[in-house]
């Protein structure tokens, strides 16, 4: 279970396109097309919350061992 202190830390699009390999255009046309990682908005600001960040990747994780 999450506690407060995860949930509530966020990063830039920067800080998670650094962590994910994913460009910034990439990012943003997720955005665009509702798509990809869940994130914040306030006012300009585009935030990701570190918790999103790991589930998502968690989601997307693909385990080669595990047969179907």
């Amino acid at each position: 279970m999450p506690t407060v202190e995860t949930t509530c830390q966020c990063l830039t699009e920067q800080e998670v396109s650094a962590r994910t390999g994913l460009s910034l255009s990439t990012l943003r046309a997720h955005r665009f097309k509702r798509i990809g990682i869940p994130y914040i908005k306030i006012g300009r600001s585009v935030r990701y919350r570190i918790y999103d960040l790991s589930a998502y990747l968690d989601a997307h994780r693909i385990d080669p061992s595990r047969i179907n």
